[in-house]
């Protein structure tokens, strides 16, 4: 499992989230800085504009004492020089007064602070007067009298020492101003500096924050790629811490979902790859089971292939399809003893699947769960069927609450599908076989029986006789009274050669109405009295069942004449064309040194039988 950091920023804020807290701070620092540049040039910039504009006035109070100077200079040369010289500085004069007039107004025009207007308003007043005074003077050309420089004289005293107040205080403002504009360029230097160094401190903030942003997210995703690459290598266990980013988190998330899937199907994968082999192997071992008993014994190891603990039965239906049979149990836990006694009392059966009950004393438990000794228990019962008929149950128990898991319930599934298909095929195939091999209508083994059982005799070198039988006159049996009378000649002589021989010996229907006794153990001697009895007992069952009367022919050979199975039948047929040659009704012993019979024999073609004639002869 990836570790959880201990200490870590944003949390498990999102990537986006956290690029606008970044951003947020980067927008509050620029702000700040830029705002603070801002007031400082504000600052600047208005105490130089203070400056300048003292500075200006400065100068204009200098151009107006200027130019008052050379105005009275001009008045005085008016007053005292010549004609011509009093004009010309007259002329002079008016130009010089009209100018310190637009200087002063210009000078009142000027922006300015209070303490400056003050100033200046305390030389507008002398200097209206004086120049007031002025152009009286110069309406009387420079030639006022005594009196009119008398009237001047105080004036220009008076807008004189405005003046002068004026440019002293101006100087001291002007020093003032100047101390403040050192001040705010200091300030502003300070305030510079600390810009330079918050923005410095603003960028190196953000190169930290993104530095450690990055590398939390690039922490987490490699967390989360570590985990994908254990979980491609095969570790199921391994799942994603959920820290850090939201998006990491939710790819965290999909990842351990898909781990979780992952899990889930090779989990069952595992389970079903188990099922499989067991079914594999049980279908094998059942392919190799080529009796009912040998698959009885093969679904009894895989009963203990699937549980050790649980008692289990195999209850296979007879013949009869009516009655329920205990095939095979569990080889250690033994039976759990069901009572059901025919396959459609089982509810199993009865629903076609797989039946499971915690409980035996719950309401909808079977009742045949009920009363078991040991107490309440549970049980699961899985249906064997065939092609879609019922041939029993697989019946297993255990402790109450404590089934067959989901696992052996499959795997019993399985036994019981398997099973039911092997059983079913193996009785289809004893059925076919036995119908094979089978007489329909006389219910003895057929012809190709026979040759199997000539084989096995001749095989194992013992002695034994081959009788061959036929019908007398049966073909006029049939033409005469009919096949139904020709079939009923034929079961009784088939039911009364069966009660004549031995549990050893055989009789078959060699074809139509001939037929062969196989007498293991018995030479042609014995053979012999073997026939003559059932000569005997077939006039008594001729007697006593009133049906049709005939007779039958015989010929015996055995295995002293001759080991192949084509000379021991040809030497019996040659001594039953013998016994028809010679009267029908009696047998006659091969002789392997009698010249073989051209030809066939003839057909049977003599008079009635006198059945009194013939209980006669064989009493």
């Amino acid at each position: 499992m990836i570790g959880q950091p201990k200490w870590r920023w944003f949390g498990d804020t999102s990537i986006s989230h956290r690029f606008h807290i970044m951003l947020g701070v980067l927008v509050i620092a620029g702000v700040v800085v830029i705002g603070s540049a801002l007031l400082a040039m504000h600052r600047q910039v208005g105490a130089s504009a203070d400056l300048a504009r003292v500075a200006a006035v400065q100068r204009g109070l200098d151009e107006t004492r200027v130019l008052r100077e050379q105005l009275e200079q001009r008045l005085l040369g008016a007053s005292a020089g010549t004609s011509a010289e009093n004009a010309s500085d007259l002329i002079d004069a008016r130009g010089l007064a009209r100018a310190l007039r637009t200087r002063v107004a210009s000078i009142a025009r000027m922006p300015k602070s209070s303490e400056v207007a003050t100033a200046i308003d305390n030389v507008r007043v002398p200097a209206n007067q004086y120049l007031a005074s002025v152009d009286s003077l110069l309406q009387q050309d420079g030639h006022g009298g005594a009196w009119r420089f008398a009237e001047f004289e105080p004036r220009r005293v008076a807008f004189e020492t405005a003046t002068t107040d004026a440019m002293v205080r101006m100087r001291s403002i002007l020093q003032r101003v100047e101390t403040r504009v050192l001040q705010q360029e200091s300030q502003s230097w300070r305030i510079t500096t600390g810009v330079i160094v918050g923005g410095a401190a603003v960028g190196v903030l953000m190169w930290l924050m993104l530095w450690r942003g990055a590398r939390s997210i690039q922490k987490s995703i490699r967390a989360v790629s570590d985990v994908a690459q254990s979980l491609a290598a095969g570790d199921m266990d391994n799942r994603c811490e959920l820290h850090g980013a939201a998006e990491v988190n939710s790819l965290a998330r999909m990842v351990n979902l898909l781990a979780d899937t992952m899990q889930g199907m090779l989990t069952r994968l595992r389970s079903e790859a188990g099922r499989s082999t067991f079914s594999n192997q049980l279908v094998e071992a059942l392919e190799m089971a080529d009796s009912e008993t040998e698959a009885d014994r093969v679904i009894a190891r895989a009963m203990g292939a699937i549980s050790d603990v649980h008692p289990m039965e195999l209850l296979l239906a007879d013949s009869s399809r009516a009655h329920l049979e205990r095939a095979c149990v569990h080889p250690k836990t033994g039976s759990p003893n069901c009572s059901v006694e025919s396959p459609y009392s089982c509810i199993a059966v009865r629903r076609g699947h797989a039946q499971i009950f915690p409980d035996a004393e719950a309401l909808n438990a079977c009742p045949k769960l009920l009363g078991r000794m040991g107490g309440s228990l549970s049980a699961a019962c899985v249906p064997v069927n065939f092609m879609g008929r019922a041939l029993g149950v697989l019946h297993v128990t255990g402790a109450k609450g404590k089934p067959p898991n989901p696992e052996q319930i499959a795997q019993l599934t399985a036994l019981g599908v398997h099973a039911g298909t092997r059983i079913g095929t193996l009785r289809a195939f004893e059925r076919s076989q036995l119908q094979a091999s089978t007489d329909s209508l006389t219910g003895l083994a057929n012809r190709r029986a026979a040759e199997e059982i000539l084989n096995n005799l001749l095989a194992v070198d013992s002695t034994f006789s081959f009788v061959m039988a036929d019908l007398d006159f049966f073909k006029r049996l049939n033409d005469t009274l009919g096949h139904e009378a020709g079939d009923r000649a034929l079961k009784l002589f088939s039911d009364t050669a069966r009660g004549v021989v031995r549990d050893r010996d055989h009789v078959v229907r060699w074809g139509g109405e001939e037929f062969a006794l196989l007498l293991p153990g018995a030479n042609a001697e014995r053979a012999a009295e073997v026939v003559e009895r059932l000569r005997a007992a077939l006039a008594q069952s001729l007697l006593l069942s009133g049906g049709p009367t005939f007779t039958a022919s015989f010929g015996i050979s055995d295995s002293t004449m001759a080991r192949d199975r084509e000379t021991l039948v040809r030497l019996a047929d040659e001594a039953l064309y013998r016994s028809k040659q010679g009267g029908r009704d009696k047998y006659h012993v091969g002789d392997p040194q009698l010249p073989g019979i051209a030809g066939q024999r003839d057909r049977d073609q003599g008079a009635i039988v006198d059945i009194a004639q013939i209980a006669k002869s064989a009493s």
